[in-house]
């Protein structure tokens, strides 16, 4: 029997985006003590690269995309059907949080036509969906690493 949930678990994933955002800042300012500096660099335009991907119980990540701007519906569709459904054992289950776009009717037909079944967390429970933890920690390393003399995507990979 303990085999037999180990092979369950191994068909459980747990998929979510982020979007990362290369600020363009100054380093330095001066303020009055105790008072935050705020303020946008003028002249730059905010990029933001969305990165989606599937987690399995072996803490791996599955299909992982980048692509610039927002994630939505049609970029979560392209996904499905071009990379997770291809690196997914047959019959798997999806565990998705409560985005408007992951509960569209045409990404579950996607998914059932190929035999994988779609459970959602409950709402406001990030908690529960452990890519989530994932998500921080990469955007905390971002943060202390990053290297402005370097393409983005060059420090995602670094």
């Amino acid at each position: 029997m303990n085999n037999l949930k180990k092979a369950e678990s191994e068909k459980v994933f747990y998929i979510d985006e982020a979007r990362l955002q290369h600020y363009v800042y100054r380093e330095y300012a001066k303020a009055p003590i105790g008072q935050r500096i705020t303020g946008k660099v003028s002249g730059q335009k905010y990029v933001r690269t969305s990165i989606i991907a599937a987690r399995d119980n072996n803490h791996k990540f599955v299909a992982p995309f980048l692509s610039q701007g927002m994630a939505n519906n049609t970029l979560v569709i392209f996904w499905v059907k071009e990379l997770l459904i291809p690196s997914l054992p047959k019959n798997s289950t999806l565990i998705w949080d409560n985005a408007t776009f992951h509960k569209s009717n045409s990404l579950r037909e996607i998914l059932e036509k190929a035999g994988h079944t779609m459970i959602f967390l409950p709402p406001c429970s990030p908690d529960l969906n452990p890519i989530e933890h994932k998500w921080h920690e990469l955007k905390q390393r971002l943060r202390s690493y990053y290297d402005n003399t370097v393409d983005f995507t060059d420090n995602l990979i670094n």
